[in-house]
């Protein structure tokens, strides 16, 4: 036994059996949990990354058509995504099914919650809130790069956006890529 300060002992047989035993399962376990991890991602669905996103405070960009918002998102639905942005408030983004639309995470975790008070269901039934609140909208439309401003009047399948100077725009739902408080 050597009786310098520091040193141990030489490992007898048994001994080096065993830390070789804990070394192979340490690497067995290791093995283990890195393809859980990779099950674990390859069968997430895109609404459940963003449901992460959203309660982890993330700071997200969202784009769709030249449309793009930043800030948390505070919603989320099967045909909407709401994002809080200190600049322009809450902006309603539609999602459907054929229109291109994406996510960059710029911040993970910034130590705000997500979500929010409102949890309305759909992104018509966020319209129809926004008229029935009787004030000014920005309506960002996927078919012009400037968005329309004025009050909202939500039909079937269509908004209309009466203006200040009683002037409307009628847009089907399907081109409507977002709806904001009005911007000044």
């Amino acid at each position: 036994m050597n009786s310098s300060f520091g040193s141990r002992p030489a490992l007898g047989p048994i001994a080096a059996a065993a830390a070789s035993a804990r070394h192979d399962w340490r690497e067995e376990q290791e093995a283990l949990t890195a393809d859980a991890v990779e099950q674990f991602h390859h069968g997430r669905d895109l609404r459940g990354l963003l449901q992460e996103c959203m309660r982890n405070g993330d700071r997200v960009a969202v784009a769709s058509g030249s449309h793009r918002a930043v800030g948390l998102i505070v919603e989320l639905a099967d045909d909407l995504i709401a994002v809080r942005n200190v600049g322009s408030g809450r902006l309603d983004f539609q999602l459907q099914p054929g229109q291109p639309f994406e996510v960059i995470v710029q911040e993970r975790a910034i130590g705000q919650p997500g979500g929010d008070e409102i949890a309305s269901g759909s992104f018509r039934a966020r319209l129809l809130h926004r008229e029935a609140s009787d004030v000014e909208s920005t309506v960002g439309s996927l078919l012009r790069a400037e968005p329309l401003d004025g009050k909202l009047v939500v039909g079937a399948d269509h908004v209309r956006v009466v203006g200040r100077g009683g002037g409307e725009t009628i847009l089907p739902l399907s081109t409507v890529a977002y709806v904001g408080p009005r911007r000044d």
